[in-house]
């Protein structure tokens, strides 16, 4: 899977030339394989950590480390899906659907994220837990495009950007104070 969101990488500038939308498709395809193969090894060997792993044999342990695998899969997959909607939408409108989870979850806002996969969404690491709460939650998405993820999060507020001057962090007032007398030299 690293390869295939590696080679769409690498054909990023001109598959964008072609239309962000087969991107986004082809990602969300690819997401969808992930969690498909993870609901399969949860039905395998049930809900895995590292003990549990151990404890199950040389199954659960080969599970375990692919589930670890398809966490970098997973964080290959939403680089890249960020990488295109920063080519096509605003980024005061995207930091702030990033933040809440709308660009890796439905209904965000008519249920909230549970607080440990929260922290996880507002910048923490993706982990093997957070993964078997993507495939089992029936919340993770990808959406093919910036409307529709702008859709899903219709009340989300704007954060605005550095140059729309809608962004607190980017209005300050700087008083300059008035220069002083030129002073005369004694030459």
């Amino acid at each position: 899977m690293h390869t295939a969101v590696n080679a769409l990488r690498r054909r990023m500038p001109f598959l964008k030339s072609r239309g962000s939308r087969t991107i986004l498709a082809a990602l969300a395809a690819q997401l969808d394989d992930v969690l498909s193969e993870v609901r399969t090894i949860i039905e395998r060997s049930g809900h895995l950590d590292g003990d549990s792993a151990i404890e199950a044999g040389d199954q659960g342990i080969a599970d375990y480390k692919r589930l670890r695998e398809l966490v970098g899969t997973v964080d290959e997959i939403r680089r890249a899906q960020r990488s295109v909607y920063a080519e096509t939408g605003d980024m005061g409108v995207l930091a702030s659907l990033y933040r809440e989870g709308h660009d890796q979850f439905r209904g965000v806002r008519s249920e909230p994220l549970p607080a440990d996969v929260m922290a996880v969404v507002k910048g923490g690491r993706r982990d093997v837990r957070f993964l078997l709460y993507m495939a089992e939650s029936g919340r993770a998405w990808l959406p093919v495009d910036v409307e529709e993820l702008t859709d899903e999060a219709r009340d989300a507020e704007d954060v605005g950007s550095p140059d729309d001057g809608r962004n607190p962090f980017w209005q300050r007032e700087t008083t300059v104070p008035e220069p002083s007398a030129p002073r005369r030299s004694r030459i």
